[in-house]
C-alpha cells in the first residue's frame, strides 16, 4: 500500500462533523436557550452597569444597539478600497439587539428599575 497521498474512501465523509463541533453546537444551543429565558434581568444588569460608567458595558450596549463601526482597510494599490464589516443579521445577538432597539426606540432614558 502506498504511503501518504490520496486514497479513495479515506478521510471524513462529507457532511459529517467532528465530535468537538457537535459538543460546541449543543453548548451554544443550551446557552442561547437559557439566556433567552433570562434576558430581561441580563439586559437590566448591563444597562445598570453602563449607567454607572462601566466602559465595557457602555461599549457592549452601543455595539449591540448601533452596530459595530465599519473598519476601513486602506490598501495601497490601484485597486478599489476594501471595506471589512463584521456583522451578521441572523445571529442570536443581532436578533436580541433588534428587540432592544424596538423596545427602547421611543424612550429618552432607560429606567434601571423597570
Amino acid at each position: 500500500m502506498p504511503q501518504g497521498g490520496y486514497r479513495p474512501g479515506s478521510g471524513r465523509k462529507k457532511g459529517s462533523l467532528a465530535s468537538h463541533t457537535i459538543k460546541t453546537q449543543e453548548f451554544r444551543k443550551q446557552l442561547i436557550d437559557e439566556t433567552t429565558k433570562e434576558q430581561e434581568p441580563i439586559i437590566r444588569a448591563l444597562v445598570s452597569s453602563a449607567k454607572k460608567g462601566n466602559l465595557p458595558a457602555i461599549k457592549e450596549l452601543l455595539d449591540r444597539i448601533l452596530g459595530k463601526a465599519n473598519q476601513e482597510l486602506d490598501v495601497k494599490s490601484d485597486a478599489v478600497n476594501i471595506y471589512i464589516w463584521g456583522g451578521y443579521d441572523d445571529t442570536p445577538s443581532a436578533q436580541m439587539s433588534k428587540k432592544l432597539k424596538e423596545k427602547y426606540k421611543n424612550k429618552d432614558e432607560i429606567d434601571e428599575n423597570e
